[in-house]
């Protein structure tokens, strides 16, 4: 169960982050970042964090751009 709870709690960090960088909003996703890193130690490196965040939006827009939206929201 705590398992479970852990990886939900990663997951919203995620989305979180991704949305943050999605709308340029640095401050946002730096307090997410350090949230994360005090969550989960395999983040605790900012940049880690950031990269997978970044890796989300990459394939946000992918996703959009396959269903004939435009890769950003606006």
């Amino acid at each position: 169960k705590d398992l479970y709870k852990a990886e939900g709690e990663r997951q919203a960090l995620l989305v979180e982050a991704i949305a943050a960088e999605e709308s340029n909003n640095t401050g946002k996703a730096n307090e997410v970042y350090a949230q994360w890193g005090r969550f989960d130690p395999a983040y605790a490196d900012r940049g880690e964090a950031r990269s997978e965040a970044l890796d989300g939006v990459l394939k946000l827009q992918k996703v959009r751009q396959d269903q004939g939206l435009p890769p950003l929201c606006t």
